[in-house]
């Protein structure tokens, strides 16, 4: 089962996210709020990434924020099985972007 973190007050520390790392290691992630272009709110994500740029997206991301660390189940570690992702025929597997929200 996954572990996620929800930032809302206070940073986890490095040893927090080395250990949620160490225990689910297939790939991290993060989710945060944004704006677009126009000054829109946006869901802003970064996911499929190593445990050292999970401890730079801790210290640097806007709090609040959501840290997810995956561990594969079926169909291994691939970066098109990084979660989450809307399900359809034209969902994008882009392992950073944003969406309006």
């Amino acid at each position: 089962m996954c572990v996620v973190m929800w930032c809302n007050k206070e940073r986890p520390s490095q040893f927090m996210v080395e250990k949620a790392f160490d225990h689910n290691e297939d790939g991290g992630g993060g989710a945060w709020r944004g704006t677009n272009e126009q000054g829109e709110p946006v869901v802003e994500w970064k996911k499929g990434l190593k445990v050292e740029e999970m401890v730079i997206l801790a210290a640097e991301l806007p709090i609040p924020y959501i840290l997810h660390f995956r561990i594969a189940s079926i169909g291994g570690i691939r970066s098109s099985l990084t979660h989450p992702f809307p399900i359809g025929k034209t969902a994008s597997l882009a392992l950073e972007g944003k969406t309006k929200g």
